[in-house]
């Protein structure tokens, strides 16, 4: 979100920042609402709600790299466990797309391919928060699992631990990270 207009300098006023800021936020608010109106490219989350409802869920935005998500996969396996491991797809080409599809049926989970993404290739971050808000809409809030939490493609567990056991005392976690004097929690972990 843009900052307050109070924080902004006389020269950024000047430059009409604040205007602009605002312009491209109604952009992407814009972008994101279309988005998240559109149908999976592939599997059913509403045929999954029955599934996540209740459990404790993580999701991953896979893109391009099968063989990241067969090993993600793997060793959620054998140093997590219980969470149900969703993959959503956020994939541009129809190859790697299929290839982790097939890691998907191989390893056991389930699997949705988003939407083509408008960011994907232009702004990763604005593609990967697109698939996020997607999943939290079609996936996350109706399913209502116990507890959720995304996981990015690219980390790997290398011992056992409980990434739930936190929540048991507090609502929410992640990683603490700030922009100027505004903080948010990185949803990659």
């Amino acid at each position: 979100l843009p900052k307050p207009f109070s924080e902004y300098a006389l020269a950024d006023w000047l430059r009409l920042r604040p205007l602009a800021h605002r312009l491209k936020q109604a952009r992407y608010d814009s972008v994101d609402a279309r988005y998240r109106r559109l149908p999976a490219r592939a599997g059913d989350p509403h045929s999954l709600a029955p599934i996540i409802a209740g459990r404790q869920v993580m999701v991953t935005v896979a893109f391009e790299d099968a063989q990241a998500i067969e090993w993600q996969s793997q060793l959620l396996r054998r140093f997590v466990g219980e969470p149900l491991y969703v993959i959503a797809d956020n994939s541009r080409s129809e190859a790697g797309a299929a290839a982790i599809e097939a890691v998907a049926r191989s390893e056991g989970r389930p699997y949705l391919r988003l939407p083509g993404n408008p960011w994907t290739g232009h702004a990763p971050s604005r593609s990967h928060g697109l698939a996020l808000n997607w999943l939290w809409a079609n996936l996350i809030r109706p399913a209502a699992p116990s507890a959720f939490g995304f996981l990015d493609d690219d980390l790997f567990p290398t011992a056992p631990d409980d990434p739930f056991a936190r929540l048991a005392r507090q609502p929410v976690m992640g990683g603490l990270r700030r922009a100027d004097h505004r903080w948010f929690l990185w949803a990659g972990f």
